[in-house]
This record gives C-alpha cells, structure tokens and sequence, in this order.
C-alpha cells in the first residue's frame, strides 16, 4: 500500500494554489458562521446539537429531566418521562465532540475545518477521475458555490455528511482500483467506515450513498472483478455494525429498537405516503399550509421545489443547475461514462428521490439542506466533464468570465439577502445575552416569555444541567413558575419582560425586572410572572407558593423597593 503524499491530499500540481483556495473556503464559512449563524439564526435545530454535544462531554446519551422539566424546554430536545435527549442520531457531535470540547464549545472552528475537508476530499475524488485540472476544478465549483458556503456556517450535520460522503466515495474508488489484496480491502473498509458513520449521523440522506455503493459492489461480482468479494464482505462489516448502533441507540433512548428520537419528538417526522395514522384530519403545518397527508402529488411538488431551488443556489444564478446537467451530459456524451461515473450519477439521483418519500419539503432560507450532499457528485461531474471541455486560451478565458459572474450573482441574489438579516439577528442575540450577564450578576432564576426566545437563552445558558449553573433560565408559566422558583430559594428571581411597542426587526424589545432577592421577600402582585400557556400541563405537584401573604415588616418594606423595575443597562 503506498503512502499518502502531499499531492493526494491537496490535488493539483501546484499545491499552493490549493492550499489558497482551501483557506478562502474556511475562512468563508468561519465568517459566514460567527456573522450570520452563531445562535442557529433562522434554524434553530443548532440548539438541539449543543445540548447533545455538552450531553456528549459529561460522557451522557441522555439525562436526567430536573422537576418541572417543562420549564426548562429546549428546541427539539424531547422530555421522554424522566429523561431529556437530542432528537438527533450522535454521529456529527461524536466526529466534532474533541474540537468542541478543545475550543471551548465554539463551532466556527468546527465549520472551518469541515469546509476545508469536505472540499479536500471532494477535489480527491475528482482528481482520480480527471487528474489535477478536475481537482482545481472542484474546489473552484465548491469557492464559488452560495450553497456550500452558507450550508457550511450553519455548523449543522450536513456539514460531516458531505464530508463522510466525499471521503466513502474516494475511498471506494481507490479500493477498486488498489493493485494488490492489502491495499484494497483497507480501502473498502475505509469506505464502509465513512458509510457507516453517515449512518449513525444522517440516516436517510446516507442510503442514497450506502444503495449505489451496493450496486456497484455487486457489479463487480458479476464481472469478476479481483478482490471484489472481499471488499464487498469487509465494506459492508462497519455498515452492519453502524445499524446495530443506531438500534441500540434507538433501545437505549426511546425503549424500542425501531422507534427513532424523531418519533418521539414528533410523530409526523416520518417516510411513507398516505394518511398520518391517529393525528386527525388535518396534522401538520410548513410555512403555513395545512398539511393532511403525504401523497405522490405532494412528494412530486417537494421534489420539484428543491430541484428548482438548487438550481437558483448551486452557483448562484437562476439555470445554475441547467447548466451544470447540460455540461455534464455532454461530457458524459462525447466521452463514455465507466462504471464509477455511472455510481456518481446513481448517488445523484438516489438523494431527491429518497426524500420525496419524506412529508417535509427540505429547502428554506439556505437553499434545499436535505440534498445538500448532492453537490459531491454534482461537483466531480461537473469538474470533470469542464477539465475536458476547457481547454486552450479561449475557453479558459470565457470559464473565467463565468466563475466571475457567478461569484457576483451568487453574492446579490443568495448570500446577502440571507446573511444582512441574519447578523442583525444574530447581533441582537447577542446583546440580549451580554444584557441578561450585566444585568443579572448574582446566582439567578430568570423566568423568560416566548417559545423560541426562552428555548433559544437556555440552550445558550441551561444546558443537560439546567440546576447547576449560576444562571437559570425558565419558560414563564403561571402554572410552573411558584414551583420552579422554590426548587431554587437561595437565588435571586428576575423575569424578562417585552416592551410595549413595535418589536425592534429581528429581535426584542426586552427589560429585566427583579422578582425577589430571596424566597421570603414577596414582590408585587402586579409583576408576577404571566406567560400565556393555558395549554402546558402543570408537571410540578404540590408547587410551593412564591409570593407568600405573611410577609413581615421589613420584607413588606422590600417588597415596595422592588415595585420600581431595575433600569436597563
């Protein structure tokens, strides 16, 4: 087996040229992350990965659910009896947990090191299809791409399963194409080691990988080709033994091996047409439309949305992804595509077809997420097919014009109108909490309103641990929050209130009002807590009262201190 070199790893002549470019790419989504995406800005499922990757680090799955654990929700972590987990499969916070923990849990450096891999394995691949100029091709595709970039700040799973894809794929071709018996079989164990972990991150986005990779495993069996039982046998042990995790994940969380945390947090998060069993008539709602149930017309209409919408993001203009299928057709046209290109397109074709049978469309403000694997072999076709078709001065020079183009385009029509609103969210977040740090000094409780505002701070703050740290955050209910204070009496109590008036743009207008200094001081009665969740069932019995009508003298005397709201920093 020969030594990885240098040159394999930054795939083109000149690896400077590469190493610029894979730099550019970081640096891109690290900005585009602390800018634009720090706190999840409009998907907020980042929540539901920091909350597994600092379960993760206290060396958890899961854990144990404090009383009245309804005020202490969090966006997509379910509350299953007695415990509270992710609703997530571990795969992307196991790959990422040491630069999590090594970096003091900011992901940007995690975006950074994934955009820069899963283009260096991207632009490996290409280069074993179409040498260095497909290499360089592939990364100029990937710098240019709005689609990749932004996918890449997001600092979500989409991110390792692009790279597991890449590296499964590049893997696989080197096993086959391995001359001797060693070098092979490593490969292919590698392969379904990549495999397997996108398993264990993505579940359905990886069939469309693990699906074609047995068909071509099995084309290589019919055809004789050497070593190929071997490589199908030891390939396929690391899948087996990804699926024998996710059921044991499955058993050891939910209680059955084939109910997934995504059921348990929300039954309709589910494949299969037809009526969604036991939910009513009309059961769920996206962007707001009803919808009543899954049917081929309807997965027709998803498919046809996200392909439209990668078409406008993958370089950034309208017909982006028109031109990308007509270069690669006429590639494939006037040169005969192998097997391993035919594998490409299969893995294409395999992602949107998958997720058609999936009830939720899968584009939103950062283009189609769910395909988002699908620029691994858009991106090594596409690069391919171009280092044979430009060619000479001219072609080159017309290539350059359009790279340009696209970069311009891709800039107004996709990054800016998405990235300006969401660094003013993402400002506003982050004044908000320096305002709750300065204003709250003490050891606190802190009641906040509004579903996503109260789930986004205590994600930010709470953690698996929500008791223990110096700052808690709850969700304001009348019916939780007497119990909720008195499970902390030696704390400081505050409540977060909204200002009268029009709500700043992407943000709040919050004040801070202290409650109490300690459980025996009773503050007004007409700043109490009072959240509107008539509909929360109250999960705290025998909740102690927080305002006690016996106060002495000089709590009464306290308490009349306390009706003027603390000023504002």
């Amino acid at each position: 087996m020969k030594p990885i070199s240098l040159k394999l790893l930054l795939p083109y002549t000149r690896p400077i040229v590469a190493v610029g470019i894979l730099l550019l790419l970081g640096i891109a989504a690290f900005h585009i992350h602390r800018s634009a995406f720090r706190y999840g800005g409009l998907n907020l499922d980042l929540i539901a990965y920091r909350y597994q990757f600092e379960t993760l680090a206290r060396g958890r799955l899961q854990n144990p659910l404090p009383p009245c654990g309804s005020a202490f929700a969090e966006w997509e972590v379910v509350q299953d009896g007695e415990k509270a987990y992710s609703k997530y499969f571990p795969g992307h916070t196991i790959l990422l947990l040491g630069a999590y923990v090594a970096f003091q849990g900011d992901l940007s450096f995690q975006v950074f090191l994934l955009a820069i891999f899963g283009a260096m394995a991207t632009a490996a691949v290409a280069r074993q299809l179409g040498g260095g100029r497909a290499a360089l091709w592939a990364l100029l595709l990937l710098c240019i791409s709005p689609f990749y970039l932004a996918t890449s700040g997001l600092a979500l799973s989409y991110g390792s399963q692009f790279l597991l894809h890449a590296t499964a794929i590049y893997a696989l071709f080197r096993s086959r194409r391995s001359p001797g018996r060693r070098s092979a079989l490593i490969w292919a164990l590698a392969a379904g080691c990549a495999a397997g972990w996108a398993l264990a991150t993505r579940p359905l986005s990886s069939l469309a990988l693990i699906l074609p990779s047995l068909l071509l495993l099995g084309f290589d069996l019919l055809k004789g080709v050497r070593f190929s039982l071997g490589r199908f046998l030891l390939g396929g042990v690391p899948v087996i033994l990804a699926v024998g995790g996710c059921l044991a994940y499955n058993s050891y969380l939910t209680g059955d091996l084939f109910t997934t945390p995504y059921a348990v947090y929300w039954p309709l998060d589910r494949l299969g047409f037809g009526p969604f069993r036991g939910q009513g008539a009309v059961v769920g709602q996206w962007e707001g439309v009803w919808i009543k149930a899954h049917t081929l017309k309807n997965a027709l209409g998803i498919f046809w949305g996200n392909i439209t919408q990668f078409d406008r993001w993958f370089l950034g203009f309208r017909g982006s992804g028109i031109f990308a299928a007509c270069v690669v057709v006429a590639g494939l046209w006037k040169w005969k595509p192998d097997v391993e290109k035919t594998f490409l397109l299969a893995v294409g074709i395999f992602q949107p077809f998958l997720y058609g049978l999936h009830w939720f469309p899968g584009f939103n403000h950062t283009g189609p997420i769910y395909y988002f694997e699908v620029l691994v072999p858009v991106v090594i076709l596409l690069a391919w097919s171009l280092s044979r078709t430009v060619r000479g001065p001219i072609r080159i020079t017309l290539a350059s014009g359009i790279c340009i183009l696209a970069v311009i385009s891709g800039l107004q029509s996709c990054l800016r109108p998405v990235l300006l609103p969401m660094q003013v969210r993402t400002r506003l977040q982050q004044r908000d909490l320096d305002r709750v740090r300065a204003t709250v000094t003490a050891p606190a409780l802190v009641f906040v309103p509004g579903f996503r505002l109260g789930e986004l701070l205590a994600s930010l703050v709470n953690g698996p641990d929500p008791l223990e740290q110096r700052i808690t955050f709850a969700l304001d209910r009348p019916k939780t929050n007497a119990a909720v204070a008195a499970l902390m009496p030696d704390r400081e109590v505050w409540q977060v209130v909204r200002l009268p008036g029009p709500p700043r743009p992407m943000g709040w207008r919050l004040h801070f009002v202290k409650l109490r200094e300690r459980l025996s001081v009773a503050p007004p009665k007409q700043i109490r807590p009072s959240g509107d969740f008539s509909s929360e069932s109250d999960d705290c019995r025998a909740p102690t009262r927080l305002f006690d009508a016996g106060a002495t003298k000089k709590e009464q005397s306290l308490s009349e201190d306390l009706k003027q709201p603390s000023p504002a920093p």
